[in-house]
């Protein structure tokens, strides 16, 4: 399994840790994806885990909506750019 279709699970990931009170674990997973986000240079993606990570270790078993929101939509869009990528890649390959 590619990097891009792992991660894009991390929003339900993360929310289901929250839910079943395993609050550093979901912090853990937050941090993860802010890491990796940063050595791909996402910066929006990096500042939306950050936040997240952040809120979720000032109020340990709440998960801030705006946040996890903000955090969703910035994942999407770099999976969607990675995915993407690869798509152009495998049928550059190709010809």
């Amino acid at each position: 399994m590619s990097h891009e279709k792992e991660h894009r699970g991390a929003p339900n990931r993360i929310a289901k840790l929250v839910s079943e009170e395993n609050v550093d674990e979901a912090i853990r997973h937050a941090h993860s994806i802010r890491a990796v986000a940063g050595n791909l240079g996402a910066d929006t993606l990096q500042e939306a885990a950050k936040a997240l990570e952040l809120l979720m270790t000032r109020n340990p078993g709440f998960l801030p909506a705006v946040e996890f929101s903000v955090f969703e939509i910035h994942l999407k869009q770099t999976c969607d750019g990675i995915g993407d990528a690869n798509i152009s890649l495998e049928t550059d390959e190709a010809n």
